[in-house]
């Protein structure tokens, strides 16, 4: 037989399924705690290798492998399962997508393929691959965004594949792209997160060099979250601020400041201040005049 979707095995498929002819109650049930599991990985590469260690078990397979499609539906990765690492290096460069493996990339429809010497799609396999004599393919897809593929082959009970095998394995390919999708974003978020980290990192070293003292306070209760050496060294004697209301401020003709009107607190408010003139209190009644600047730091 060389059609894309074999038929299915008359002696295994009556046996397996229920009353109903659904799919097969043992076969659901582990594609779905399959799906379960790749839902709990986040590392896009312990999800990929999850998914194809997972669809042997959900299907028992010698071989499974995933391919992860670019933008062009190029294979860029390629993970496999049942196959050792010696083996794995000895297959060379990334299959580029001809044959059986291209057809299900292009047409994005499942292969069932019972001989894959016999069909004509085919076009062999690679030096020092493993023997392989049946297919089956699910293209993994995201909405109708492809993702990826997934193959499995040979059956460990030497039948061929059929149509449970296949309903099976969609089950699992398509929590998988959900997984997949989730760990990209992860992956981002994470790349994100690193880069705000070094920013704020960047940041603190220059603000630590000013002369000026600078401190950020946090909004909406006004915690100190950032105070430079040079705003450290300003408030010796008195202790460290932790919070906006820890300064005392007064103004230029010696009348205490009122918290609420406070630097920090017009800031966290939204307000602006330039050129503020006003005297900070340094602890035992010694106070220091001194300019201020005062902006609010806004988010997204």
């Amino acid at each position: 037989m060389t059609s894309g979707i074999a038929d299915c095995n008359p002696e295994r498929s009556p046996t397996n399924r229920g009353a109903s002819g659904a799919l097969p109650d043992r076969a659901l049930i582990a594609a779905y705690e399959a799906a379960l599991a790749v839902a709990s990985e986040l590392d896009l590469e312990a999800v990929l290798q999850r998914i194809v260690d997972l669809a042997r078990e959900v299907v028992p397979a010698r071989y499974a492998a995933l391919g992860v499609a670019g933008h062009g539906q190029e294979i860029v990765q390629f993970v496999t399962s049942g196959i050792s690492p010696e083996e794995r290096a000895r297959l060379g460069p990334l299959p580029r997508g001809h044959g059986l493996l291209g057809e299900l990339i292009r047409e994005g429809r499942p292969l069932l393929i019972p001989d894959i010497d016999a069909d004509p799609r085919s076009v062999g396999l690679p030096p020092h691959h493993p023997p392989m004599r049946s297919l089956l393919g699910v293209p993994i897809l995201l909405g109708e965004r492809p993702l990826g593929n997934l193959y499995l082959s040979e059956r460990v009970d030497g039948a061929d594949f059929d149509r449970d095998d296949l309903a099976a394995v969609q089950v699992l390919a398509a929590h998988a792209a959900s997984a997949i999708d989730r760990a990209h974003l992860y992956r981002a978020l994470a790349a994100s997160r690193r880069r705000a980290e070094a920013q704020r990192d960047h940041l603190r070293v220059i603000l630590d060099s000013l002369p000026t003292g600078v401190l950020i306070h946090q909004a909406p209760d006004g915690a100190v979250e950032f105070a430079n050496a040079a705003a450290t060294a300003l408030l010796v004697p008195a202790a460290p601020p932790t919070g906006a209301d820890d300064l005392r401020w007064f103004q230029t003709d010696g009348a205490p400041l009122p918290p609420e009107r406070s630097p920090a607190r017009r800031a966290l408010a939204g307000a602006t201040l330039i050129n503020l003139q006003l005297d900070l209190e340094r602890g035992a009644g010694h106070r220091l005049p001194v300019l201020l600047q005062a902006a609010p730091l806004r988010d997204d």
